[in-house]
């Protein structure tokens, strides 16, 4: 009986184990399978990357000479210049420099910002098939330009903008610009500037004259800023642009007006003691900053090193002369997939023989710099500022980091100590650091700016400065450490 009774299930369940013994055999056959078209992939590529190697020493060894650079197209563009470009033509020995140097110049000349279009071509002469001609067709940018966009400063104000102006005023690439830019809380900008490359430089390089007028309101402050400034500036890059020195010379008119705190009664405003600063300010300033930049992202960076000092000398009517030193540095380094470690570092200071007034000092207790700090009342800025910063930025979960959010926002917790309201860069010391750590979000919005939501935790209540509690703020900038 019981013989029967396993030949019944044996026939009853042979069905199912035969099906699974397909499906397994059928898998393994599509796992030979996309092994075998990987090994032929990787057969082509290897065949592929060899006969392109086997091309490459063949044209090295192909002698070649260029005896004729045919332009055609120029109109306003200086012949000088674009000769300039292309010479290095001419030293070339073999076919494949010429292809490599053709690479170059053309990539070269479309930098130049003086034309719109750029085709080259090599032929052979007639009399010698190692002489080539290199032929060299461009079409010039139109003289006159206008566009129109959202811009966030350096003072991480956003603002409208629209520009318009003149190309290549005298043939070396030159452009004459007025830019209007118009923001939130009364903000304005007019500037007027001529720039000029310096194609002798490394691309990028160039100096410029300009002539602006900036209205801003410091609300820290309770007042509003006029500057009307008129100078020049040099700007040198080199390595790709990893490494930049700027340099900027002018003079410019301050007027300050305060916001008084009007009371009930009319005609009657509350004294504030901010309001002796308001009034007309004259200014003569050098600038310089060298700064190296080697992060993957300038907003929203991952890994990378970021180190950058600058100076800045500023004198009165009286001949009294004021400095600030400011050091950064930034370091950015990947733990694993999706989790970053950085540690960001930033020390001001300001000293001389006559005192800034408040709206001439650094204002770094933002959101996006001094994190968690909170802005004491008639707040008269800080001459000396140290601020560091160790932070963990992580993906964000159930989000991969190739989707619309995920690539563009994280997640981040960080310890942050700042100390400032020093006379003397002697008095840092650590028990006049006042610890915060926080978490949130943080990300960025296209090109234009980097955005913070954070909740601050200030580690000290007694150490912590301005009533300092914790709290939720959103920032939103591109001045950040």
């Amino acid at each position: 009986m019981a013989g029967i009774w396993n030949a019944v299930a044996s026939a009853l369940f042979k069905p199912k184990d035969e099906a699974e013994r397909l499906k397994k055999e059928n898998a393994r056959i599509d796992k030979e399978i996309e092994s075998k078209k990987l090994e032929i992939k990787k057969i082509k590529t290897t065949l592929r990357n060899h006969r392109k190697e086997k091309f490459h020493k063949k044209l090295e060894k192909m002698p070649a000479k260029v005896k004729l650079v045919n332009i055609e197209g120029l109109l306003r563009t200086s012949d000088e210049l674009v000769m300039h470009k292309v010479q290095q033509l001419f030293h070339v020995n073999s076919f494949q420099e010429i292809i490599e140097t053709s690479k170059d110049i053309h990539k070269n000349l479309k930098s130049l910002g003086c034309f719109k279009k750029v085709n080259m071509s090599v032929d052979t002469m007639p009399e010698d098939a190692t002489h080539y001609k290199v032929n060299i067709t461009v079409e010039e940018a139109g003289s006159l330009f206008g566009n129109v966009g959202v811009v966030c400063g350096t003072k991480d104000q956003v603002a409208g903008v629209v520009r318009a102006g003149i190309n290549n005023v005298v043939g070396a690439g030159e452009r004459a610009e007025v830019e209007l830019c118009k923001g939130r809380g009364g903000y304005f900008l007019t500037n007027l500037s001529l720039r000029k490359p310096l194609h002798w430089l490394p691309q990028g390089s160039h100096t410029a004259i300009f002539a602006r007028k900036e209205n801003l309101s410091v609300e820290h402050f309770q007042s509003s800023v006029a500057e009307t400034a008129l100078g020049a500036a040099l700007s040198i890059s080199a390595f790709s642009s990893a490494v930049n020195f700027v340099s900027e010379l002018k003079s410019s008119w301050l007027n300050t007006k305060h916001n008084f705190q009007h009371l009930a009664q009319p005609g009657v405003a509350k004294w504030d003691p901010l309001a002796q600063f308001a009034g007309h300010v004259l200014r003569s300033s050098l600038a310089t900053k060298l700064c190296l930049d080697l992060r993957d992202d300038p907003l929203l960076p991952a890994h990378g090193l970021l180190l950058s000092a600058g100076h800045l000398v500023s004198v009165n009517h009286s001949g009294q002369h004021a400095h600030k030193m400011t050091i950064s540095s930034s370091l950015h380094y990947p733990l694993f997939r999706g989790l970053s470690l950085s540690w960001r570092s930033l020390l001001s200071h300001t000293w001389g023989s006559y005192s800034p007034r408040p709206q001439e000092l650094p204002h770094y207790r933002t959101g996006l710099l001094a994190r968690g700090m909170n802005i004491p009342k008639e707040y008269q800025g800080d001459p000396t500022t140290f601020i560091s910063i160790l932070a963990v930025t992580s993906n964000l979960p159930l989000l991969t980091a190739n989707s619309l959010v995920g690539r563009h926002v994280k997640f981040h917790s960080f310890l942050t100590a700042h100390s400032s309201k020093f006379d003397s860069i002697d008095s840092l010391s650590l028990k006049n650091i006042s610890p915060y750590f926080g978490v949130g979000f943080v990300g960025k919005i296209y090109d234009l700016g980097r955005f913070e939501l954070n909740f601050c935790v200030p580690l000290d209540c007694i150490g912590g400065q301005g009533g300092n509690k914790p709290g939720l703020r959103f920032s939103f900038g591109t001045d950040f450490l």
